[in-house]
C-alpha cells in the first residue's frame, strides 16, 4: 500500500499528474559500489511517504533502491507515467551518502 501525506500542494500535485499522464519522464538512477538511489525533484514527490533510508538536499530527494524507489515507480505507473532511468555509476562511495537523511514530512 502506498501512503500519502495530504498537504497544501495537493491541487498542484493533481495538476502535475494530469499533465504527465501518458508521458515518459527521465530520472537519474545513481549507484555506487554498495547501493543505489533514484534522484527526484522535491516538487515531484506527490506527497508520498518515504523511509529514513533515503536522503535529501535542498532541491531533490534520493530514494533508496530497496523500498522507496520501487514505491515511487509503482505510483507513477499507476498514474500512467513511464520512467526512463539514466544510470550514473560512481566508483567507491557516492556523494549521496554524505547528505542528510530524509526529513520527517516524507518519512513513513
Amino acid at each position: 500500500m502506498i501512503e500519502y501525506v495530504l498537504s497544501g500542494n495537493f491541487t498542484r500535485d493533481l495538476k502535475i499528474l494530469e499533465k504527465l499522464n501518458g508521458k515518459t519522464i527521465e530520472i537519474d538512477y545513481i549507484q555506487d559500489s554498495g547501493h543505489g538511489w533514484l534522484k527526484i525533484p522535491k516538487n515531484l514527490s506527490f506527497g508520498l511517504k518515504f523511509s529514513r533510508y533515503s536522503y535529501e538536499d535542498e532541491k531533490n530527494l534520493y530514494l533508496e533502491e530497496d523500498l522507496d524507489m520501487g514505491k515511487y515507480i509503482q505510483f507513477l505507473k499507476k498514474h500512467n507515467i513511464t520512467v526512463k532511468c539514466n544510470e550514473i555509476i560512481y566508483n567507491g562511495n557516492c556523494y549521496i551518502r554524505n547528505l542528510k537523511r530524509i526529513q520527517e514530512q516524507y518519512e513513513q
